[in-house]
């Protein structure tokens, strides 16, 4: 709450650092895929950017939002590092540089409001963002252009994460109940491919590890859900073998 950031060793469970360079409250941490940078925002609108090997600024700046879209605004990070996506509360999508906050373009985005711990998400190869709404909209873009591919009714009582598996071809969005805790989507056909129900509403914590055979996705009650994620081949194989008897 006060802005310290503590820096842990997961093998070793101990504390490795701990930095104060913020004075509010930290809301997200974006790793950057090498494990080499990682982005820190805090609800002043404040980012920045550390070295992960030594701990130290790299360089910091203020996002250049109005006070009422900076706060604990859904942020994502390009893989490549040079984009921000932000979601606003005016029902649009600020694009950012990611070296100094610069805002690059404003656009529309499908009306509704958001969720109180709402995502945004860059694919693994920076080609698609996705992001979700309360109305229980996900909507895809493409960063490039910076337009809206298409938004895509996915939840009943609101979509509230979003994650893309590390090859990209799965968007899982998380809801508002436990008879939807995800939905698995095709980003490329935009097809529903399955729902899976769970512990816990408002689903906004989604993550596949790196190798894209696991799904975990956490509620706002703390429930953890994990499955195992078939690749689209072994779900196709299986489908072959249902269809031969």
């Amino acid at each position: 709450m006060d802005g310290t950031i503590r820096v842990w060793s997961c093998a070793g469970r101990r504390l490795l650092k701990e930095r104060h360079e913020h004075q509010k409250m930290v809301h997200s941490f974006h790793f950057q895929p090498d494990g080499k940078h990682l982005l820190s925002l805090d609800d002043g609108g404040k980012a920045i950017w550390w070295d992960t090997l030594t701990w130290q600024v790299s360089r910091t700046f203020t996002m250049e939002l109005s006070d009422r879209d900076r706060f604990s605004q859904p942020v994502a990070v390009s893989p490549d590092g040079n984009l921000l996506a932000v979601i606003t509360k005016e029902e649009t999508m600020h694009w950012l540089n990611a070296e100094t906050g610069e805002l690059i373009k404003t656009t529309s985005r499908p009306p509704g409001p958001l969720s109180q711990r709402a995502k945004v998400a860059f694919s693994g190869d920076g080609s698609k963002v996705a992001s979700v709404s309360a109305y229980g909209t996900v909507a895809l873009w493409e960063p490039s252009s910076f337009k809206l591919i298409e938004a895509f009714k996915g939840h009943m009582l609101g979509a509230h994460g979003v994650a893309f598996s590390t090859d990209g071809r799965r968007l899982a969005s998380g809801g508002g109940s436990s008879s939807d805790v995800i939905k698995l989507w095709d980003p490329l056909t935009r097809r529903e491919l399955l729902t899976l129900s769970g512990q816990g509403t408002i689903v906004a914590s989604i993550v596949f590890s790196p190798d894209g055979r696991w799904l975990a996705a956490c509620s706002k009650e703390g429930w953890l859900n994990l499955w195992y994620a078939p690749s689209l081949e072994e779900i196709e194989a299986e489908e072959k073998r249902l269809e031969s008897g």
